[in-house]
């Protein structure tokens, strides 16, 4: 008998395991594929010198139950792009993600909405396609070569593909960032202990998870959150994979 309540609690154990992490995966993937989980509030603060995106103040972005994935992923693209012209780059190329993917878009529209403010002219030759993969970005970094002359510095629209490129351009005898300065978003747990150390955007990703969790049970459950307000803004995280030109 006791050995049967033992197995019987691990495999209640498990179950409830699996459920979780299914809750998770939905929850994630709802996220990540709409711009907004039903109804949402826009809690803006900031200074008039704050920076603007698409006329909107998004110096501090504050969502409650419901979050946008694409404005958040707009902002991180912005920060990491104005990154490096406040660095004193004007030639900045960009490796996006599947560019049918929204966050992917959104990311780049950021790139894009940063060099219009500044006057930088976006060359088409600069900007690929990739697939969030290491691999994806060895390989951008292989089309860049071939088109011609590089950038001065790249926003790699995930860490992972920045990866890659920092590795590429080490077998290629490219200095990062005294030839190439990259920067990354996500800020992934071995983003500082690349070589060098990536500069990158950091994603609060346990507070988004929590809050499509919590959005996605409530959901399930009927229930009505409270409208509690939760900070979401990306950060900028610089380590040493910018160079400053100026």
């Amino acid at each position: 008998m006791p050995q049967f309540e033992t197995f019987h609690e691990k495999l209640i154990g498990v179950l409830v395991t699996v459920w979780f992490l299914v809750i998770v995966f939905v929850a994630a993937w709802y996220l990540l594929n709409h711009t907004r989980f039903g109804r949402y509030v826009y809690a803006l603060g900031g200074n008039e010198s704050a920076t603007r995106l698409s006329g909107i103040n998004v110096d501090k972005v504050k969502i409650g139950v419901y979050a946008i994935c694409g404005l958040l992923a707009a902002l991180g693209g912005y920060l990491a792009t104005k990154h490096l012209i406040e660095s004193g780059h004007s030639e900045i190329g960009c490796i996006t993600g599947p560019l049918n993917r929204h966050q992917a878009l959104m990311c780049y529209e950021g790139y894009k909405k940063a060099l219009k403010e500044k006057g930088i002219i976006l060359n088409p030759d600069w900007v690929i396609e990739s697939d969030f993969e290491c691999d994806g970005g060895a390989k951008s970094l292989d089309t860049l070569i071939a088109r011609g002359q590089l950038p001065t510095s790249i926003f790699v629209c995930n860490d992972m593909m920045a990866m890659g490129v920092i590795n590429a351009a080490h077998s290629k005898g490219i200095k990062v960032p005294d030839d190439l300065s990259v920067i990354g978003y996500d800020d992934i747990h071995i983003a500082k202990y690349m070589t060098p150390s990536l500069t990158t955007i950091h994603q609060p990703k346990y507070r988004l998870g929590k809050a499509a969790v919590e959005t996605l049970l409530a959901k399930i459950e009927k229930t009505t959150l409270a409208s509690d307000v939760v900070q979401l803004e990306p950060t900028l995280i610089v380590r040493d994979s910018v160079k400053l030109l100026s």
